[in-house]
């Protein structure tokens, strides 16, 4: 069944390329697909759009955000080791 859309189905779309090494990956699949880039600025910083050798746009470059180094001890869920419910005592008892 038709809607009129062009079904996107089997076809490449869109990707996000993330890298640490935007810069070279940018240079490696420019010489090997013929692609440009296309800066696009945005709100928290700019977005570098890939286009194809036909000038469409078909994703992008981001830089993944840096993890936040480990300190102290890292404790798992599995190693914590269960708590006993506490019988309350009542007032009127003691």
């Amino acid at each position: 069944m038709s809607n009129g859309v062009p079904s996107a189905e089997g076809r490449f779309v869109w990707f996000e390329y993330a890298s640490s090494k935007v810069a070279q990956a940018q240079g490696q699949f420019g010489e090997l697909f013929n692609w440009t880039t296309k800066p696009v600025p945005m709100p928290g910083g700019e977005y570098v759009m890939i286009a194809a050798a036909d000038g469409r746009t078909i994703g992008g470059y981001i830089t993944p955000a840096k993890p936040t180094p480990r300190r102290g001890r890292r404790t798992c869920a599995s190693r914590i080791a269960p708590t006993r419910p506490r019988t309350l005592k009542s007032s009127a008892a003691a």
